[in-house]
């Protein structure tokens, strides 16, 4: 039954012109209006981005004396916060053709804690790093595990957190926080892997996988989240098609049940998507120059996850309308308003609802008002995945934001949609 169901579907959505022109036409025009508009506009990855590290490590104390003399810059004040500080501020990029050497980082100084926020709206630094101030001990406590003879009595377990401030919608945040990450983890591996602090060598001229990047590369992703959200409109429609020729209310009183009906549906459009979003990518990258450096089999799983949050978009939309006609103005307003909303397009303010929750995140630590929306964490992990080759442990923290409001759509949605269209009068 459930299969019939979507066959019968399937017939429609073959047979409507307008289906195949809301969710593949579309899509692809916006992919190539904007690859047409941004896509010979490189971004300038040789920018010299403002970096303000906050370095509350108090590195060594003096009680242990046992200490090798390859630690000695641990004493210091400021500690390995500090080594790790001077290691940023010494990046600079490959030698470029005019034999310039460049700097990635212009320090910023002066930014205390309570002002991380006000530097971030006023654009004073494109990245804020916070060391926390037993920064110094928790590496300290790598290498004390791994020695022969540990210190007597140094405590155990001592785990902390780097945390990373700025506006995550932000290009030059995204390139400047991906390299300040790779430093840090460069550094702690480092240490793991049985290194002390005068052997780590860090490349000190490096050249970042954005310098080949244009507007359209970093724009693309949110298009493809966009995609997702305006196949809700036909969705809508066929759902509402039903409802207008009274088939809802002949499935009421025969033996088909409301739960077959809604998995042959979600059957369906589960297919149409998953080809929807498997020839946009296609498309980006083999005929409108789409550049992905990360893994494209991961952006797609993402973006198949993403489809609980648009079914959340077709059930609420097929409770609220009634005519399949009126619905898809509304609608297509309404698709476009959330994916601007998501930063799919352009980067959105920070408008925080709870400071300091969201440190799991590759993104902002802040929980913000466009959070609440799933897309917006697709969008940010699509970023972060396709440009910047984060791995699966990278985003896993986006990814359950991702689905916890993605599910939470969708089940909310299918409850209300079930009750007011499948219950007898």
């Amino acid at each position: 039954m459930i299969l019939t169901v979507a066959i019968i579907f399937f017939k429609h959505f073959y047979r409507n012109k307008i289906s195949f022109a809301i969710v593949f036409a579309f899509p692809f025009f916006f992919l190539w209006m904007f690859s047409f508009a941004f896509g010979g506009d490189v971004l300038a990855s040789a920018s010299t981005y403002n970096l303000a590290i906050i370095n509350n490590d108090e590195g060594i104390s003096e009680d242990f004396t046992t200490l090798p003399d390859d630690l000695a810059s641990w004493m210091d004040e400021g500690g390995a916060g500090m080594e790790v500080s001077n290691i940023l501020y010494d990046l600079n990029y490959a030698e470029n053709e005019d034999n310039e050497i460049l700097p990635i980082f212009n320090k910023i100084e002066g930014i205390q804690i309570n002002e991380i926020q006000t530097s971030i709206d006023e654009r004073i630094a494109h990245v804020i790093v916070l060391i926390p101030e037993n920064f110094t001990l928790s590496l300290l406590n790598i290498i004390n595990n791994q020695a022969v003879h540990p210190i007597p009595g140094f405590p155990t377990d001592v785990n902390v957190e780097v945390q990373l401030y700025g506006n995550e919608q932000s290009d030059s945040y995204t390139i400047a926080s991906s390299i300040v990450s790779s430093v840090f983890n460069q550094y702690i591996n480092a240490i793991e892997e049985g290194g002390l602090p005068s052997h780590i060598d860090i490349e000190q001229n490096i050249v970042i996988p954005g310098e080949t990047k244009t507007f359209f590369d970093f724009i693309a992703p949110g298009i493809f989240v966009f995609a997702s959200i305006l196949s809700a409109v036909y969705f809508v429609g066929a759902l509402l098609g039903d409802t207008e020729q009274e088939t809802i209310d002949r499935i009421k009183i025969s033996n088909m049940g409301a739960h077959q009906y809604i998995l042959g549906f979600l059957l369906m459009s589960s297919i149409v998507m998953a080809i929807q979003t498997g020839l946009l990518f296609i498309a980006a990258q083999y005929i409108l120059n789409f550049n992905p450096i990360g893994s494209v089999p991961l952006a797609y799983g993402i973006m198949l996850l993403l489809m609980f949050a648009t079914y959340g978009v077709v059930f609420l939309g097929a409770t609220v309308f009634n005519d399949a006609n009126t619905s898809g103005a509304p609608l297509g307003l309404l698709t476009g308003i959330v994916a601007l909303s998501s930063g799919a397009f352009i980067p959105m303010p920070e408008l925080i609802l709870f400071e300091d929750i969201l440190s799991f995140t590759s993104g902002s630590p802040h929980f913000l008002v466009w959070d609440l929306l799933p897309w917006t964490h697709a969008v940010n992990v699509l970023r972060a995945v396709l440009l910047f080759d984060r791995g699966i442990e990278e985003v896993a923290g986006d990814i359950y934001l991702l689905l916890i409001f993605g599910l939470l759509w969708f089940i909310l949605s299918l409850i209300i949609y079930t009750l007011r269209r499948f219950r007898l009068r």
